[in-house]
């Protein structure tokens, strides 16, 4: 793959995460970014259907839902979310992501019972659970780009992430969504924060609207489209 990279006329990534890594290999006039797209006529908020979940996975409905979605190794972090609901014992949490050897994670939520840990979810009803949660989490060290976390913005759900990676890129904080910081005390910077924004209907609002407006503006397919094509046309020209 090096070799590759290093012979290109140019490479096209989807973070400049990802083009940060890679300069040191072709050159950063070579690297061109072009994020991934969403299909937001699957991933929107008109998919909730919270009696669908009740009925299907047994989701208690009188507790908040908080939502994970990712595999389960360590880069992502998913003991985060599980000491997150060990805090909060009034919320429910949906985990899904298949188990990786990295992780004991069934030892993990041993003793838990506001955990739903469902190892694969079909599409559809992931569509359909992004939509009914009130919040999605994604903690994870980095993200090369972070494709669920756009899905969850364009189904209407307010995210919070970990400021680093491509995922600083995709959200503004405060404005579309929340980043916080990798601190000693981040779990409680995580909790307060869940908390903050349940009891703040307003400021919920207000980050439901501007996430569903990046995501229908930003990553619509028909706009990188015509990314991929500029850029292409650019690549071939310097031959």
């Amino acid at each position: 793959m090096i070799f590759s990279i290093k012979r290109a006329s140019g490479v096209i990534v989807v973070s400049e995460y990802v083009k940060h890594t890679i300069k040191h290999l072709i050159g950063g006039d070579k690297i061109f970014v072009i994020h991934n797209g969403v299909d937001t006529g699957f991933f929107n908020p008109s998919k909730r259907n919270l009696e669908y979940l009740e009925k299907k996975y047994k989701i208690d409905l009188s507790k908040p839902l908080i939502t994970f979605i990712g595999e389960l190794i360590r880069r992502k972090r998913p003991e985060i979310i599980v000491e997150l609901a060990r805090r909060n014992k009034d919320k429910t949490f949906i985990i899904i992501g298949r188990l990786n050897r990295q992780l004991n994670f069934k030892r993990l939520i041993k003793d838990t019972n506001n955990i739903i840990w469902i190892s694969i979810m079909k599409r559809k009803d992931v569509a359909c659970l992004l939509a009914s949660s009130d919040i999605f989490v994604l903690p994870s060290l980095y993200e090369g780009f972070g494709m669920v976390v756009v899905e969850a913005m364009a189904s209407g759900c307010p995210v919070i992430v970990t400021d680093h990676g491509a995922m600083s890129e995709l959200v503004i904080d405060g404005v579309d969504g929340f980043k916080i910081k990798r601190v000693p005390n981040e779990i409680e910077a995580f909790s307060e924060l869940i908390n903050d924004l349940l009891k703040n209907e307003e400021l919920k609002k207000k980050i439901i609207t501007n996430a569903l407006k990046k995501a229908q503006e930003n990553f619509n397919w028909e706009r990188l489209t015509l990314q991929w094509k500029k850029v292409l046309n650019t690549i071939n020209s310097t031959k």
